[in-house]
């Protein structure tokens, strides 16, 4: 029935020529209204009840009242209706709690940004076992259990684990272990080669909802997540959490015996934050500045004047451990692991180098999937040039003009001495060595 994310998307929208939501209501207007996929995203995405009848033509295989005693769907009078939206996602169906209308206190959020970019920014390597902390419908433990032998998915809401084991069914997935509890508490003293968290790390001075607000102040519950990650990282394993931080979290890597990358999405001032996380869908402007006053009556107290949101990346390893801080603007492209794992590639290289000097005696090539851009005047003279990446992180990759011949002559096979000229190296090694350190140019040899 083609129940996958472009698809869904495709139809919705009308080959974009609709919004999505807009395209929600059209659905029921459409010549293919009563066909299986058109069907399926009425009743789970549109919110509409639909006859029994249509829905178990759609459905084929399932069985109605099967579908019925998981809670998935309510089956009455020859009428179904959907009581949780349910979404593609690579490959999964994830059941989820619709946004429209009143939250409820342990509400279980929808497949959003959030959880597309920790997926995205999770190492994708095969381990013994793995950790979702934070759960809510599963999907990190899901993604997870492709590549590890066993997961732990555990969570502090009840309901969500109820969910995410339904979701389990849902997607023939047995190799994940649901515990209930908060951060680490349910595995103790087990570690893992794999950590991904996306925990209610919101800077909320109030108790509404389990999936926002942690309840311990400021930034404290984004450090304990950090710090509680870092402990129970394996050697060579890595964890990647989201969250908030008021300053900036140097300290939270202090004695973790992990690398740290702290990835900055975005700095907010005191209002527009807390307007942020008190915006739902028909909120009135009055309800959500009344809502928003005690957030800044707290910040004021606390003397906070902005608050960073972003990921922090560790990796376990003995030794001399390094900190090192980026701003990502925009997005993942696509899955992103791999490029993360260059970025810690890359600077346990780079800090093996005696001086910058020593770069002229590697041979560097373009990373997979980065191409140089270049922009030309009329006549052909260049203006300006960048790299950038087809998939991964689209970390700035500016190059001064001076340079980017050079790039354009990197194979990977020549040492940099061969290609840079002695006049042009005072300018280059600094820059390339940073397009290093970004994982847009790879050493090699």
């Amino acid at each position: 029935m083609g129940f996958d994310e472009e698809r869904v998307d495709r139809l919705v929208r009308d080959d974009g020529g609709l919004g999505f939501e807009d395209g929600l209501a059209a659905l029921r207007l459409r010549p293919e209204a009563d066909e299986p996929l058109c069907v399926l995203v009425r009743l789970f995405l549109g919110r509409e009840s639909l006859p029994a009848a249509t829905v178990a033509a759609a459905m084929g295989r399932f069985d109605l009242d099967a579908l019925a005693g998981t809670g998935l769907i309510a089956l009455r009078d020859g009428v179904v209706r959907a009581r949780f939206a349910l979404e593609p996602l690579d490959g999964l169906v994830v059941a989820s709690d619709r946004s429209a209308g009143r939250l409820r206190t342990d509400h279980v959020v929808r497949i959003g940004p959030a959880t597309r970019t920790l997926a995205a920014l999770t190492v994708r390597r095969p381990v013994e076992a793995a950790l979702d902390i934070g759960t809510g419908s599963g999907v990190q433990a899901f993604l997870a259990a492709r590549h590890s032998e066993r997961v732990v998915g555990s969570d502090l809401n009840p309901r969500a684990l109820r969910l995410a084991r339904l979701n389990a069914e849902l997607n023939g997935i047995e190799n994940v272990d649901w515990r209930r509890g908060n951060l680490f508490e349910p595995v103790r003293d087990e570690e893992f080669g794999l950590v991904a968290a996306n925990p209610p790390f919101v800077v909320s001075p109030v108790q509404e909802f389990a999936y926002r607000d942690g309840g311990l102040g400021g930034d404290l519950l984004s450090r304990e997540a950090v710090t509680g990650a870092a402990s129970h990282l394996r050697e060579g394993g890595f964890a990647t959490i989201l969250c908030s931080w008021i300053k900036t979290p140097e300290r939270w890597f202090e004695r973790s015996g992990c690398d740290a990358w702290v990835l900055e999405f975005v700095t907010d001032g005191p209002v527009t934050y807390a307007v942020r996380w008190n915006s739902f869908p028909g909120r009135r402007p009055a309800t959500l500045a009344t809502a928003a006053e005690p957030w800044l009556a707290d910040y004021r107290a606390r003397g906070i004047e902005s608050i960073s949101t972003g990921a922090i990346v560790l990796r376990k390893r003995s030794g001399k451990n390094w900190v090192r801080f980026d701003k990502l603007a925009v997005g993942p492209r696509g899955e992103a692991g791999a490029h993360v794992e260059r970025i810690f590639a890359a600077q346990d290289y780079l800090q093996s180098l005696r001086d910058e000097t020593e770069l002229l005696t590697s041979a560097l090539a373009l990373a997979p999937g980065t191409v140089l851009v270049e922009r030309r005047l009329p006549g052909g003279v260049l203006e300006r040039a960048r790299l950038t990446v087809d998939q991964g992180l689209p970390l700035p990759g500016r190059v001064p003009v001076s340079l980017a011949p050079a790039l354009a002559a990197l194979d990977g096979h020549r040492p940099l001495a061969d290609i840079l000229p002695p006049a042009a190296r005072a300018e280059a090694l600094p820059a390339l060595r940073e397009l290093v350190a970004r994982g847009l140019l790879v050493p090699v040899r």
